[in-house]
């Protein structure tokens, strides 16, 4: 059980570190969205 909350975590580093890139073009508005209980995650721009 330990090593599926370390994975979940690394995930939502990931997913966390992935939102600071600005794109290069336009005014592109960034999210991330994370469904712990279900552990769904979501990157959308």
């Amino acid at each position: 059980m330990e090593r599926l909350n370390q994975y979940r975590q690394w995930i939502q580093q990931v997913l966390a570190r992935h939102k600071q890139f600005v794109p290069s073009y336009g005014e592109i508005e960034q999210f991330t969205v994370f469904d712990h209980d279900d552990d769904h995650y979501l990157r959308g721009s």
